[in-house]
């Protein structure tokens, strides 16, 4: 009657430890296919974005007319000061926004399986391999270098940081949950193992 009860006993046990080491997997599974999906829509979108941006009229798609340009360097300080505020805000906006160099240019992609890598480690304080940071997402040409590319550049990589630290932290989470089930499963076979110790004592 013990040794049968000690039987199923230590089979549901075994099955427990399976289902949560299978469950961990699962969760693993998920957050890879969440984090998958993330980073190519980022990317997807950013890509819209930069390339849309290149059909926005900048200084240089202006021809300035020959009369203006011959004129151009007669406008004098005190006339600019009597242009009224208007003209001078929006020649500083003009200096500030518009990058000197706006030739077109490749903007870099995003780490393609940077948090892939960290979750197959199954520890987010193991490091991870250099090599294995190296692939990024396609690279973006685009025929202008504007604000407007450069925000877009700038908000995409922030979204992907935040995203990042959300994904450690989920990682570290579960990995927490996961670690305190195996110990209270490794927990509770020592107590049974002990409990049937001591009840063999009694009738032998």
């Amino acid at each position: 009657m013990l040794k049968s009860l000690c039987e199923e006993e230590e089979e549901r046990q075994g099955t427990e430890a399976t289902e949560i080491t299978s469950n961990w997997e699962k969760l693993k599974d998920c957050l890879n296919e969440h984090a998958k999906n993330f980073v190519s829509e980022l990317s997807r979108l950013s890509e819209l974005l930069l390339l849309e941006f290149d059909n926005f009229l900048i200084i240089d798609d202006v021809e300035v007319s020959e009369l203006f340009a011959a004129h151009e360097n007669d406008f004098t300080l005190s006339e600019w000061k009597q242009s009224g505020p208007q003209l001078q805000e929006k020649e500083a906006y003009d200096k500030l926004s518009v990058p000197e160099d706006r030739a077109g240019r490749s903007w870099p992609g995003l780490p393609a399986n940077e948090l892939l890598q960290v979750n197959a480690q199954s520890s987010i304080e193991e490091p991870v391999a250099a090599g294995a940071l190296s692939a990024e997402t396609a690279t973006v040409t685009t025929a202008k270098n504007t604000l407007a590319h450069l925000a877009t550049m700038e908000a995409r990589n922030a979204a992907y940081v935040k995203y990042k630290q959300y994904f450690l932290q989920q990682m570290s989470h579960i990995e927490q949950e996961i670690s305190m089930q195996l110990i209270d499963v490794q927990r509770w076979a020592k107590g049974w193992k002990d409990s049937v110790t001591n009840i063999k004592k009694l009738y032998n």
